[in-house]
């Protein structure tokens, strides 16, 4: 895992097309925007996430392979 430090209201770019930038943050909780392509799926990763029998991974109701 890459471990990149930013400040409020400082932005991290992946792979050209998503933005991360630092919102706000307040104590220990930390908000961040996220710009991306609509068709790219964002996941928080406190919804479930479980491996199924096939080898694909389902965020919610929808399985990735």
């Amino acid at each position: 895992m890459l471990v990149i430090t930013r400040t409020l209201n400082k932005s991290l770019y992946i792979g050209g097309e998503i933005q991360l930038k630092v919102i706000k943050v307040v104590g220990e909780s930390v908000s961040l925007g996220v710009s991306a392509p609509k068709n790219m799926r964002i996941v928080r990763s406190e919804q479930e996430r479980k491996s199924s029998d096939n080898g694909s991974i389902t965020f919610g109701t929808e399985a990735l392979k």
